[in-house]
């Protein structure tokens, strides 16, 4: 009804129910722990960070070692012309694509708050929301006040997670895909970009929204343990089916073929010349250094998901510290 909506605007049918908890009685000392440090690291994106600041998109913002093509016959071939598009195209592929990420976590972060029955998550979830739209503004802003560059698409494999998640009427399901998955995914690119990037600001960006999203794999862990012991085989097999599907996606579908095409190069070729570079490879295997040993923790690393994780290379990470672990051994 109303106004049509811009074709940027995608909708989605919903399913599921919101929850009111009318026991206000807190009984969950991590969540609880959480939240109130969710409310003590609050920061202003438009005050926190120098953005008058000198950026030149021409540099080396991001290193060239995350252009998957990086160091093959082709790249020696490639004038300093391309390789300049190439590197700007990389540069505006990623950040376009932790938009449309953050994007989806406030979406489905918004859900959260409605239709979790637990208080305490409810409470942290609504400072989630306002860490993810600050995210949004962050990536935005720099994007194309500082790079002057247009929002790129967002990828299949985005696109793939969101129709998977959003959907679902189980508010467990949206924790599993996106607290445990998604962000895991998200904290560990975090990570590597941050280690790599040689642009001040940007780096400080990064260090400011790395600091909110361990909270939020963290808020994931914690809120799912212990849930899925009772669960009937129907239902395991339900969320054993999002972990699968979803890790596959983040494994295969992680690819930059975009990127190369708009460098005005071969995007079939530089996607099979990807697959086999021994950097991507090792960054596909990285972001599940967080994903897998949560997966154990929450209960959900069945023989089956344990299987795919061996074919994948990643079930070695099984017994790596969680997110939750982490963030608190380093609190005073």
């Amino acid at each position: 009804m109303g106004q049509p909506l811009p074709p940027s605007v995608e909708t989605y049918p919903l399913a599921g129910e919101g929850a009111v908890n009318w026991d206000y009685t807190t009984s969950h000392a991590q969540l609880t722990r959480l939240y109130e440090n969710a409310k003590r690291d609050q920061w202003n994106a438009a005050t926190a960070l120098a953005w008058d600041a000198p950026v030149d998109p021409d540099s080396e913002i991001l290193s060239d070692l995350g252009i998957s093509i990086f160091g093959t016959p082709l790249w020696e071939r490639l004038g300093e012309r391309t390789r300049l598009e190439l590197r700007r195209q990389q540069l505006r592929y990623t950040l376009s694509q932790f938009i449309h990420g953050e994007q989806l976590a406030l979406v489905t972060a918004s859900q959260l708050v409605e239709c979790t029955p637990q208080l305490e998550s409810k409470y942290y979830a609504a400072t989630q929301v306002v860490d993810e739209a600050r995210h949004v503004e962050v990536f935005v802003r720099y994007l194309g006040e500082k790079l002057a560059m247009p929002v790129f698409p967002a990828a299949p494999l985005l696109r793939g997670i969101f129709a998977e998640l959003i959907k679902s009427p189980e508010w467990d399901i949206k924790y599993l895909g996106v607290q445990v998955l998604l962000e895991g995914l998200a904290l560990s690119s975090f990570h590597v970009i941050h280690d790599t990037c040689q642009e001040p600001l940007l780096k400080a960006v990064l260090r400011y929204v790395m600091r909110d999203e361990a909270r939020h794999v963290a808020f994931g862990n914690i809120a799912l343990r212990g849930l899925y012991a009772d669960l009937t085989e129907r239902e395991r097999r339900e969320r054993e089916e999002i972990v699968l599907a979803v890790s596959d996606m983040m494994f295969h579908r992680l690819k930059g073929r975009e990127i190369y095409e708009a460098a005005g190069l071969d995007g079939e070729e530089c996607d099979a010349l990807g697959d086999r570079s021994e950097v991507v490879q090792t960054f596909r295997r990285g972001i599940f250094v967080r994903i897998v040993p949560a997966i154990k923790k929450i209960g959900l690393l069945t023989p089956r998901v344990a299987e795919s994780y061996a074919r994948l290379g990643v079930l070695e990470f099984q017994d790596c510290k969680t997110a939750d672990e982490e963030l608190f051994e380093q609190e005073p």
